[in-house]
């Protein structure tokens, strides 16, 4: 709750702090109140705030994504041996998965900046069991079995500056800094049992928080009236302190806009994580492709 949190606040003083100052500008340069007025970001008047090329200044997403995931949660020895903890082919995780998806985009209006925060989950739970019978003295059999229950969640968090180097009334394309926050909670628990006897063997929880900085791309395409497309490629490749690896995340969204204000999307986002977190005896190694399509519904304030 504390980490959703943080990242609340923390979108907060990065949207609304620029669009405070916006609107304290634009009121203390003008000596027409009624003038400065009219040109505050109104978000629920009855016009839709678009900058001079007719982009929209402050939109919302929110919508579905159906998820499949491929790859491995393993532990890296002092020797340098990897050793598989958890393998999305073989311990039983359905790796399809639905999730919410969450997106705010800005633009200022009177300048080439604007900010950009998505959210989206990945979360599957599994169980693999194995059975079998222990023959004792060519006479006594004896039921054995084992079990294993895994829980993989992934909290994704993109919090980008962006900037626009290329706008007019058809194209919009520019590039966004900031951090790529994942949050990633594996649980995992094993039980073993011999006739009447059982016994867990293993009950473990690895819980990281892994703030990364990553660069964006982007771009928007006004196609006609109704239609839009949207792209976004953002990635980071780096090494410092106790993580190292790299991040791609891809996707692209086709618009149908109904109204000035609501629209509908439809599109695919591809996620590939290679990360490596340094612990004290140990080096935790992730390795996780998440794909898979999304509908959104956007409103344009």
């Amino acid at each position: 709750m504390h980490r959703t949190l943080f990242v609340i606040l923390t979108f907060c003083l990065f949207i609304v702090a620029p669009l405070w100052a916006q609107t304290r500008a634009i009121s203390e340069s003008s000596s027409d109140e009624q003038s400065a007025a009219d040109e505050e970001l109104s978000l629920f008047d009855e016009d839709v705030e678009e900058t001079d090329d007719g982009w929209s200044q402050l939109s919302v997403s929110a919508g579905y994504m159906w998820l499949k995931a491929d790859g491995r949660y393993a532990i890296q020895l002092p020797s340098g041996k990897l050793v598989t903890v958890l393998d999305l082919d073989r311990i039983g995780i359905d790796d399809k998965d639905t999730s919410a998806w969450f997106t705010i985009n800005w633009r200022s209006a009177n300048s080439r900046w604007g900010a950009w925060f998505g959210a989206w989950r990945y979360d599957a739970a599994g169980f693999r069991i194995w059975v079998d019978e222990l023959i004792i003295d060519d006479k006594v059999i004896v039921p054995v079995g084992a079990g294993v229950a895994t829980d993989l969640r992934t909290d994704w968090y993109i919090l980008e500056a962006t900037y626009s180097f290329w706008q007019n009334k058809t194209v919009d394309v520019g590039v966004g800094f900031g951090l790529h926050t994942v949050d990633l909670d594996t649980k995992l628990g094993g039980r073993l049992e011999v006739g009447d006897e059982n016994d867990q063997i293993v009950n473990s929880r690895f819980d990281f928080l892994a703030p990364l900085p990553n660069i964006l791309a982007y771009g928007h395409w006004r196609i006609s009236d109704k239609w839009r497309l949207t792209s976004r490629l953002g990635w980071f490749g780096l090494s410092y302190g106790d993580y190292r690896g790299k991040m791609t995340n891809l996707h692209a969204l086709l618009r149908y806009q109904m109204t000035d204000r609501w629209a509908i999307e439809c599109g695919y986002q591809f996620m590939k994580l290679d990360l490596d977190i340094k612990e004290e005896r140990y080096t935790s190694v992730y390795d996780v492709d998440i794909t898979g399509p999304l509908a959104v519904l956007r409103f344009n304030f």
